[in-house]
């Protein structure tokens, strides 16, 4: 059995992971042109081979997994919020990978969600 600690750092890992998702994802949108969106079959022609929606889709579901894993080990409560913490590492690979720019804003966002996360853990 999964311990309540295991569990939560199950769900970090997830998130770890299920965030280079949408980086290739977002990477793999660069190969789709507008002609991708006019029908399933121009969709699949575009879509089959393109490698960074495949390891986006990979990421996700190989996060998906390790995140079915830790449900088993604590509360819901305390392991869903954990999952917030996808947006801080989405906002820190998009600027490492993608060049994307964080303004005081995002970076408050971010401070706030590491707080609330923390809140909910240490309350419970």
């Amino acid at each position: 059995m999964i311990t309540r600690l295991g569990a939560i750092g199950l769900v970090i890992v997830a998130t770890l992971i299920g965030s280079w998702g949408p980086i290739f994802l977002k990477k793999a949108t660069t190969r789709l042109d507008r002609d991708a969106f006019t029908g399933i079959a121009p969709f699949l022609r575009a879509t089959i081979g393109n490698l960074q929606l495949v390891l986006g889709i990979g990421f996700y579901a190989a996060s998906f997994v390790i995140y079915v894993f830790a449900l088993r080990g604590a509360d819901l409560s305390v392991i869903y919020p954990l999952v917030s913490t996808s947006y801080v590492w989405v906002s820190l690979l998009s600027v490492w990978m993608l060049k994307e720019r964080m303004t005081a804003f995002k970076w408050a966002g971010i401070l706030l969600i590491i707080a609330g996360a923390t809140l909910v853990g240490v309350g419970s």
